[in-house]
């Protein structure tokens, strides 16, 4: 687990608290809301502003800094790859999951470091290790996408699995265009799709999560649910007896289909379904919110750590509960 980046202050100091660097907040709107680099800046929740506390984790200053343990450690456990395309150049998406998943960048692609990787709609894509969904009897898929208003359909924003003679023969794949993510053993004949029926926007940042744990598949847009199929009957190790050669980000299964067009960034595969709260946390958090939490309970500051997520810095004196703080007035 990373370590945030504050600076205890030095023994001896009178004030014995821990300051907190931002490295990771800038203000960059008029109304004062917090955009993190390589994020992008998250609308009001569906539900109540409360549930930050169910993965907020908290610190303590006692002179030095204590280990923060997250309520959602599962959005950094059970990792089994993670791109988070910041790269400023090279043709190596590098895992950050600690599995050595790297990936291998084909065709034409612009780094942005923060803003991604940008997929040129013609040869660019990324190809993931083989098998990566072995032995997988439940899964999460999650990544932010920013799609181009020319994209061509149909298109796979990723598909993992196998081809037969320029055809899909078994996957697990999302498109945009009719925003859906499908399972199958076989080709698009044997597809078990979950989906709202809406295309994905264009032009704009959107953070896209599929679930899929016993027959249930859940499809979620920035953190909310959108759509869920109960009648799931194939396992993602079960697509080529978990043998799988055509890992794909950016291209489909298909030969005739088109290339996906537009940008990508933290691309994540768990070995496991994340639950609802897990996902808003993986989503990202509103930290207009976090900063108004953390400054109504008299904290000394807020950010993001780059892997357990949010995180409050409270002064060695302090006298409230932090497992329990005060919700500023007009929260529901």
């Amino acid at each position: 687990m990373a370590e945030p980046s504050p600076t205890p202050n030095a023994p001896g100091d009178t004030d014995a608290t821990v300051t907190a660097h931002l490295p990771h907040l800038r203000k960059t709107m008029p109304d004062n809301a917090f955009t993190a680099p390589g994020r992008r800046r998250i609308t009001p929740w569906k539900r109540s502003r409360s549930a930050l506390l169910a993965f907020l984790p908290l610190l303590l200053a006692a002179g030095s800094l204590l280990p923060a343990v997250p309520a959602h450690a599962d959005t950094v456990n059970g990792l089994l790859l993670w791109y988070p395309l910041n790269e400023a150049s090279g043709t190596v998406a590098t895992d950050s999951s600690g599995h050595g998943n790297d990936g291998t960048v084909v065709g034409t692609a612009s780094w942005g470091g923060d803003q991604g990787l940008t997929f040129d709609g013609t040869d660019t894509y990324i190809k993931a290790p083989d098998n990566i969904m072995a032995g997988l009897n439940s899964i999460t898929v999650s990544f932010d996408t920013w799609i181009d208003s020319t994209q061509a359909t149909p298109y796979f924003l990723y598909g993992f699995g196998n081809t037969s003679n320029g055809q899909g023969n078994g996957y697990l794949m999302a498109s945009g265009s009719n925003f859906r993510s499908s399972i199958t053993t076989t080709n698009y004949t044997g597809e078990k799709t979950t989906s709202p029926g809406t295309a994905l926007p264009s032009g704009t940042w959107t953070h896209v999560t599929y679930t899929q744990t016993g027959t249930t598949g859940t499809l979620y847009k920035d953190g909310v649910q959108v759509s869920q199929n109960t009648s799931i009957n194939i396992t993602p190790g079960a697509i080529g007896g978990g043998v799988t050669t055509a890992d794909f980000i950016g291209r489909s299964l298909y030969a005739t289909d088109h290339y996906f067009k537009g940008k990508m960034r933290n691309f994540r595969v768990y070995d496991h379904a994340l639950s609802a709260v897990e996902v808003q946390a993986d989503a990202g958090a509103q930290w207009e919110e976090v900063e108004e939490l953390a400054e109504y309970n008299g904290a000394l500051t807020a950010f993001e750590d780059p892997k357990i997520g949010p995180v409050i810095i409270f002064p060695s004196d302090y006298t409230g509960d932090i497992n329990n703080l005060q919700h500023p007035s007009g929260w529901t």
